[in-house]
C-alpha cells in the first residue's frame, strides 16, 4: 500500500460520495491530487511554483509511472501500516468494502474509477448532506482503525492548507476534508 495510491483513492472516494465519477485517465474533476498533497505537506499552500510543477508533472506523465517527487511528498503526509491488504476473496461491502478498496488500490485509473463507483453507490443511499458527512467520517475512521492509514500534518496549518487548492463550498471538497480529519 503506497501513500500516493491511498491519497488518490481517498480523493476518488470523496468525489464518488459527492456523485462524481473518475475519468478513464484517472482524472478527478475539480480535485488536483498533486496540489492537495503539496498543500498537506506544508511545502506551500498548494499554489505557487512547486505546486504547479508537481501538478504539471502528474498530469503530463513526464516521469511516466515514476512520480517520485509526488510520491515522496505523499509519504510525508499519509502514513500506512505497510504490507499488502487482502481485498480479494472476501465478500466485503458497504463502507468496509470501500475502505478495503482504498487501502488495496494501486492508484491506477481503473482502481480509482472502481473506488469512485463504490462510493457513488453508497452516497446514493444517503438523502441528506449530514448523511454523506457521516459516511465520510466513518470512512476516515475505518481507514485509520482497520487499515492503519493516518494523516501526518507537518505544520500548524493542518487542513486549512487545503483552502487554496479545493473549490470553495463544494461537496466533494467538504467530504474530502471530513475523511482526512478522521485520519489525524
Amino acid at each position: 500500500m503506497s501513500s500516493l495510491s491511498v491519497i488518490s483513492g481517498i480523493v476518488a472516494a470523496a468525489a464518488g460520495l459527492a456523485g462524481d465519477k473518475v475519468g478513464k485517465d484517472g482524472a478527478i474533476a475539480g480535485l488536483d491530487i498533486a496540489g492537495i498533497i503539496t498543500a498537506l505537506s506544508g511545502k506551500s499552500s498548494g499554489t505557487g511554483l512547486f505546486a504547479e510543477l508537481a501538478s504539471t508533472v502528474a498530469k503530463s506523465g513526464i516521469l511516466g509511472s515514476d512520480l517520485s517527487m509526488i510520491a515522496d511528498l505523499a509519504s510525508t503526509v499519509i502514513a500506512t501500516a505497510g504490507g499488502k491488504v487482502k481485498t480479494s476473496g472476501a465478500n466485503i461491502s458497504g463502507i468496509e468494502g470501500l475502505a478495503s478498496a482504498i487501502a488495496g488500490t494501486t492508484g491506477k485509473a481503473a482502481d480509482l474509477s472502481k473506488i469512485a463507483n463504490l462510493a457513488l453507490t453508497l452516497g446514493k443511499e444517503q438523502t441528506t448532506g449530514a448523511g454523506l458527512t457521516k459516511l465520510a467520517s466513518t470512512l476516515g475512521k475505518t481507514l485509520k482503525d482497520k487499515y492503519g492509514v493516518s494523516l501526518n500534518l507537518p505544520d500548524s496549518g493542518g487542513l486549512k492548507n487545503l483552502a487554496p487548492v479545493l473549490p470553495a463550498k463544494d461537496t466533494k471538497s467538504e467530504l474530502l476534508k471530513t475523511i482526512l480529519k478522521n485520519l489525524v
